[in-house]
Order: structure tokens, then sequence, then C-alpha cells
């Protein structure tokens, strides 16, 4: 089901046409081969933000907050995101072999957990602190 099925008044909201102009120009293969001058950079800080989100849910979880399901949510799709970019962006055959495989054995299960988490944490945790 398309975004404009389920919501009839879309094409009308303000940002409708540049989002749809973006979203032709991008997946037409004008823009297939993009080089990034600080690629280890942006890969390095979603990595720490990865990081800092898993141990986010750790502490949440440990200390029974309110603010779990928000966390785990965040950790679940920056894992999602994690598993695609690293899968769409490999180079050669090896590469893009291990990146399926992380994705598959450890990503993509971890995001399962973490959503998990998120949708089952009143049921885990009924004693929540008050933070």
């Amino acid at each position: 089901m398309s975004f404009v099925k389920a919501h009839p008044a879309a094409p009308f909201t303000p940002g409708y046409p540049a989002q749809k102009h973006l979203f032709c120009v991008r997946s037409s293969g004008r823009f297939a081969s993009h080089l990034a001058d600080h690629w280890a950079l942006a890969w390095g800080g979603f990595d720490l933000g990865l990081a800092a989100a898993l141990a986010a849910t750790a502490v949440a979880v440990l200390r029974r907050a309110w603010w779990t399901q928000v966390v785990a949510s965040v950790a679940g799709t920056m894992l999602i995101s994690d598993a695609w970019f690293d899968v769409l962006t490999a180079r050669g055959r090896m590469t893009v072999t291990l990146a399926v495989v992380e994705a598959l054995a450890a990503e993509l299960p971890l995001a399962l957990v973490c959503f998990w988490l998120a949708l089952r944490v009143d049921r885990l945790m009924p004693e929540q602190a008050a933070d």
C-alpha cells in the first residue's frame, strides 16, 4: 500500500512535491555513483551513535526506565539502517557476502530483539521507575 493510497491528502501537503521529485531523481540512477570526502567520519559517527543507542537501551533495561521503549526503538532502527547500508555499499563478492552474513547473523536479529523489547517492555517490567 502506498502512502498516497493510504492518505489521499498527501499530495496537498507542503513537502510532498519536493519529496516526490527527490525520490524520482535519486532512484533514477542519475546519482548512481558519489564519492564522499568524509566517508570514514560519517560511518564512524554513525557507529558511535549506534553504540550509544545500544548502551542506552541496556541502561534503560537495567534501571527499568520509562524511556526503554524509545531507546530500544532507536537502536533497532539504527541496526536495520546499518545492515542496509553495509550491504548496499559493499564492493566485491567477498565483501558483499560478509556484509550479508553480518546483517543476517547479527544486526537484524539484534534489531528484532530491540523491537520485541520495545513492544513488550510493559509486560516484562511492570514496576518501572519514575525517572
